[in-house]
């Protein structure tokens, strides 16, 4: 009997410390569950706010045009102090953008006057803009052009030769635009350095000294890829 009851005991006394500890087991599990958990959460939601960053910033990165072509009114107005001499015409020009804030543009233009008297040039300029991405946005920088200009084929037909000449020099375009996915709009003005040009209209016998102004405008519609 005696062994008997110290046998009983002892098993009572192993189950009670199996159920004691395991217990204890769950009550670690808890307390490590309700420590790791948060943190999981909280690694997880870094982790989605470092991809969704990097994904934002690299699509930020993407969300600007690469290169665009179009075609534009064109008008250049020349002031020798002593008349007004004013062109208009249109222009083919292309854009490539470096990023959302640089871009270089290149156009073609070839213009006349009432009397068809016609000047075509070609022109370059690098453009920092306040953002080449959808909406509004304003540019201004530095570039350089050259023209040529030529006798009309009527005078040359009435033995009139006013010679063909050309000139160059540097510019300072600005302007403002709008842009779409797929197209943009603009509209832009340049003052344009006129010393070539000055010489030029020197030759003139009646013309002693010429000190002008040389300045161009456009409006332009471009497509973008």
């Amino acid at each position: 009997m005696n062994s008997l009851f110290n046998l009983k005991n002892s098993k009572g006394g192993f189950v009670r410390r199996k159920i004691t500890c395991l217990i204890q087991l769950m009550i670690l599990f808890i307390v490590l569950c309700w420590v790791a958990i948060p943190l999981s959460v909280e690694a997880q939601q870094r982790d989605h706010r470092e991809r969704w960053l990097e994904e934002d910033s690299a699509s930020a990165q993407l969300d600007f045009p690469r290169f665009s072509v179009g075609i534009s009114s064109f008008a250049l107005v020349y002031d020798d102090g002593i008349s007004e001499h004013e062109f208009g015409g249109l222009a083919f020009q292309s854009t490539n953008y470096f990023n959302r804030n640089l871009a270089l543009r290149g156009r073609f233009y070839n213009t006349e006057n009432d009397y068809n008297e016609e000047i075509s040039g070609l022109d370059l300029a690098l453009l920092l803009g306040t953002d080449w991405g959808e909406g509004f946005n304003a540019f201004a920088g530095l570039g350089f052009y050259t023209e040529n200009f030529e006798t009309p084929e009527i005078y040359q037909a009435l033995g009139i030769d006013l010679g063909d000449d050309s000139w160059s020099g540097y510019m300072l375009d600005f302007g403002i635009g709008y842009q779409w996915k797929h197209a943009s709009l603009g509209l832009s003005g340049a003052i344009r350095d006129s010393s070539d040009l000055d010489s030029y209209r020197e030759q003139d016998p009646q013309i002693i000294s010429v000190d002008g102004a040389y300045a161009s405008g456009s409006l332009s519609i471009e497509y973008i890829f």
